[in-house]
């Protein structure tokens, strides 16, 4: 059986906007949403949130986990999407009938 996990990549350091992952959307935080719709995607078995190890983020960690995701797998000095893209490629090694998907919430 075949496995797939998404990955969200989000921190809080945006240099025009920061926060903005977190920022209040009709009730909601942005990274709320995209996890939710993530969440109610038929083949989906796992939400991986990609952020940094830096104390600003602990809340993007947070409301992942309370939502039922990861957090604690990809939590670098940076977010790179190079690491994110390691961090992928080790779980595609130990899993081989996996899939990883990588969202970005905030980018066009």
């Amino acid at each position: 059986m075949t496995r797939v996990d998404a990955t969200i990549q989000a921190r809080t350091g945006s240099s025009r906007l920061p926060g903005k992952v977190l920022r209040d959307l009709d009730g909601k935080p942005l990274l709320q949403y995209q996890i939710e719709r993530i969440q109610q995607s038929q083949g989906i078995e796992r939400v991986i949130l990609a952020t940094t190890d830096r104390p600003q983020d602990d809340a993007l960690a947070h409301l992942a986990e309370s939502m039922g995701s990861t957090a604690s797998g990809v939590r670098r000095t940076t977010s790179s999407r190079v690491s994110v893209v390691r961090f992928e490629r080790s779980t595609l090694r130990r899993m081989p009938n996996s899939w990883v998907t990588t969202r970005f919430p905030t980018r066009r």
